[in-house]
């Protein structure tokens, strides 16, 4: 979390520069050609990263078979990409085009670095990850600067991306230190090949889930308002990718050490209770002072997304559960529960974007929370059907979080009220120690406690590990 927090908040200054210098439309060219990479991505890594972490022992052969194949598959998709940016380019979306083919590298620099990274999270060497992720964004940011001020527009972004991808890729190779060998046998592939489909699959939809949104905004919409809704989303993006992603990474290598489903249950109700901790205050709290935050990252003329950024924020909250049904279901052998959840809720997303699109930027904001909050209902339901999660305590566990924030709402509305300062960036640092300070007041106890409680159980499974692997 970390390494990741450290990551968003360059991007974030970053977007936040480049906002000065660019406008709606070149924040849409990147991010139409940003998307092809994302929804093409999961098919150079084919589901085999995953799948070695889940497992107990490293498996080589597979790890060896697997780095070959995405090599290929990247150096492949990299062809496609470029043959697709040439056929927009004489289609008269030249800008696009351009950004598709120069970005289209990013593919076999990304498969270079799926075994090593998959390795480092296999070993739980989290702490190499977190600085590959620091070089990579310390790369961007400073490539981006450059960029911007040598005139290259749009394609400063561009070139951030490819940047970071090469830094984080060699830092992580040189941490690692796996050198996988030249050989390709198709034999652990197709041993797998069940699991690898629905990971796969699993992760594309997933992917689109979150991305159609970008796909529809940008088809129905154009270039224009697909930027401003990235811009709007920049700040929940952030957050998800801070919270949310390191804790579904982490748990996909910590689950593998439970043996039963009733462990897994315990497991994913406990920390719902520890993340409503953090995921109330920063949500609320967030949401209560998007304008300051708005006129701090991107000017006085970016003021018409306040609104529906504070809308998307509100998504936090229910996507914190829904961030755990990959994991969970993968960890149990049961992958093709995620990919039918995952089917499910994409369908859902494409149906209220394709409906909200032609309403503007608030009611597409409205849809992606509404998508998540229906997704978080159905997670409820699976988890307390296949895992037995108890809903009451888990809905017991987030009161107290919930009446903090509500503390937070209070202290920054009298805050508001009471104080006159018209800077900007005054102004969201009274407001913040304000709802620290109101939240603190009503939790103090309660997290005291709960973290006690976890220190405890991590002692405790600290020796269930240690006996298992002697045992083993």
């Amino acid at each position: 979390m970390g390494g990741v927090t450290f990551s968003q908040l360059v991007g974030l200054i970053m977007m936040a520069y480049l906002a000065r210098y660019l406008d709606a439309s070149d924040f849409g060219y990147v991010a139409f050609a940003i998307l092809a990479v994302e929804l093409s991505r999961e098919l150079v890594f084919i589901g085999v990263p995953d799948l070695l972490v889940r497992e107990r022992r490293w498996n080589s052969a597979l790890a060896d078979s697997g780095f070959i194949i995405q090599i290929a598959f990247g150096v492949l998709l990299a062809l496609i990409m470029v043959g697709l940016g040439q056929i927009l380019t004489h289609a008269g979306e030249a800008e696009i085009g351009m950004a598709m083919m120069t970005l289209a590298v990013v593919f076999p620099i990304e498969a270079a670095c799926a075994m090593p990274l998959a390795r480092l999270r296999f070993d739980h060497r989290y702490r190499a990850i977190a600085i590959a992720q620091g070089a990579g964004a310390l790369v961007m940011a400073g490539i981006a600067v450059i960029s911007i001020r040598a005139g290259h527009d749009f394609m400063s972004i561009i070139y951030a991306r490819i940047a970071s991808a090469s830094a984080i890729t060699v830092v992580t190779m040189f941490s690692a230190g796996l050198h996988p060998r030249v050989r390709l046998r198709f034999g652990p592939l197709l041993q797998h090949r069940q699991s690898l489909a629905h990971i796969v699959g699993t992760r594309l939809l997933g992917i689109l889930n979150v991305k159609v949104s970008d796909l529809v905004i940008g088809i129905m919409g154009g270039p224009a308002l697909l930027g401003a809704y990235q811009l709007a989303s920049r700040l929940l993006q952030s957050f998800l990718q801070t919270l949310l992603a390191p804790l579904q990474t982490v748990m996909l290598s910590s689950l593998r050490q439970l043996e039963s489903t009733e462990e897994v249950g315990d497991w994913v109700s406990h920390t719902l209770q520890v993340i409503s901790l953090i995921i109330f205050p920063i949500t609320i709290g967030s949401m209560v002072v998007s304008p300051e935050i708005i006129r701090i990252l991107y000017g006085e003329s970016w003021e018409n997304l306040v609104v529906p950024s504070a809308i998307l924020l509100f998504a936090l909250l229910p996507a914190s559960l829904n961030y755990m049904v990959y994991p969970v279901s993968v960890s149990l052998n049961r992958s093709d529960l995620a990919f039918k959840f995952t089917i499910a809720v994409t369908v859902l997303s494409l149906i209220l974007f394709l409906a909200s699109a032609k309403f503007g930027l608030v009611a597409v904001a409205a849809a992606f929370t509404l998508r998540t909050i229906i997704g978080f209902l159905v997670s409820l339901f699976l988890f307390s059907t296949k895992l037995g999660l108890r809903i009451g305590p888990l809905l017991r566990g987030c009161a107290l979080p919930a009446i903090g924030s509500c503390a937070i709402v209070a202290g920054v509305l009298m805050a508001r009220t009471l104080l006159i300062i018209e800077n900007d960036l005054l102004a969201l640092f009274a407001y913040i120690i304000t709802g620290v300070l109101s939240y603190g007041l009503v939790t103090a106890a309660s997290a005291v406690r709960l973290w006690r409680s976890m220190s405890a159980d991590r002692r405790n499974d600290a020796s269930i590990i240690v006996r298992r692997s002697g045992s083993a």
